[in-house]
């Protein structure tokens, strides 16, 4: 959504700067060519009041202020533009501008998507799922499938989840696995590492280790933490490569620095898992375990639960922190913990 956006807005500026050609060239004071936008958006140029509603969201040349941002776009909004009603949606959509309202979000987007906005498309049918509930699959299928067939990555990427999932579909691997491919093919991280995915179990594609490798690594490349969890399995266990635990230790390590608490558990896991290690580790596993089950990772915190239990090596027994960790895991829907109470 927000390269959309970009494009549109160097678009948008490109005009804006035409329309203030004339007093850019007696002056190149950025002052003066607000004061010029802002006359040009209370005199009812649509570009403008876009451009100036984009001046108040990103607060780089005046001060943020995200209502008078609401004011302007609403104002080209009205009048049908679509990239002032995708602005809208942007704001409503979550609290990362402090007004969230999916119901707003909605409105604005279908407007756009009703225009055959791309982005707007793709972006209603993601609105649409997190508000959740199934009376909602129907619209967002249709979205993302207009989105889809004209090419947005996100919208194939999402559009094939829901047929991995059966959401509002029949369940259908094989599909799930054309739309990621198209989305992996314009480098979409996520599409990358859920078409990796496949490949590692044989959903919908013949299993092919070496596949997922060469998917993990370029969605690893392109900022999908996951993947390199997923590279780290295939090394830890030698799918498709030369078993390298050291490697496997390494990429997981650096993974951690980011805070990932699935690579937390994994890397915990190994140390367990080898008693050399785990000598040269015992406190590190705790720490690990801890900080990924702070994380809200279910698994962490049943394994502190059974280590805090049995005691051992790693930590001396001790009922109230095993107790508390089952608890923790139980509460977070881990039915094995359930049974440890």
């Amino acid at each position: 959504m927000q390269n959309i956006l970009i494009n549109k807005k160097k678009y948008i500026i490109f005009i804006i700067s035409i329309l203030l050609s004339a007093s850019a060239c007696s002056s190149q004071k950025k002052e003066d060519n607000i004061k010029n936008i802002m006359s040009l958006a209370e005199s009812g140029n649509l570009d403008a009041q876009v451009v100036l509603g984009q001046h108040y969201l990103d607060g780089e040349k005046i001060p943020k202020n995200i209502d008078q941002a609401i004011y302007w776009f609403k104002k080209a909004a009205d009048r049908g533009d679509t990239l002032a009603q995708n602005y809208l949606g942007l704001i409503y959509r979550d609290n990362t501008y402090g007004h969230e309202d999916l119901d707003q979000a909605i409105d604005w987007y279908r407007l756009a998507a009703q225009k055959n906005d791309v982005g707007a498309q793709s972006e209603l049918g993601e609105v649409l799922f997190r508000k959740g509930g199934s009376e909602h699959y129907a619209e967002i299928i249709h979205w993302l499938s207009l989105a889809a067939k004209q090419g947005n990555a996100y919208a194939q990427n999402n559009l094939a989840m829901m047929y991995k999932d059966g959401l509002g579909v029949s369940p259908d691997y094989k599909k799930a696995a054309e739309l990621w491919k198209k989305a992996a093919d314009q480098q979409l991280a996520d599409a990358e590492y859920n078409l990796g995915t496949l490949y590692f179990h044989g959903d919908g594609v013949v299993q092919d280790y070496a596949i997922a490798k060469d998917y993990y690594q370029k969605a690893a490349q392109h900022g999908n933490q996951e993947a390199e969890v997923g590279l780290a399995t295939l090394y830890s266990f030698g799918y498709g490569v030369a078993k390298d635990e050291n490697k496997a230790i390494e990429i997981l390590q650096a993974a951690t620095e980011k805070n990932n608490a699935k690579a937390m558990y994994n890397l915990a896991s190994i140390y367990l898992s080898n008693q050399k290690l785990l000598d040269e580790n015992k406190t590190k596993v705790i720490d690990l375990l801890t900080r990924a089950a702070n994380l809200g990772l279910p698994e962490a915190m049943y394994n502190l639960g059974a280590i805090y239990k049995k005691g051992g090596n790693v930590v001396e027994i001790d009922p109230e922190k095993s107790n508390y960790w089952f608890q923790k895991a139980a509460d977070s829907g881990l039915k094995i913990a359930q049974e440890q109470l």
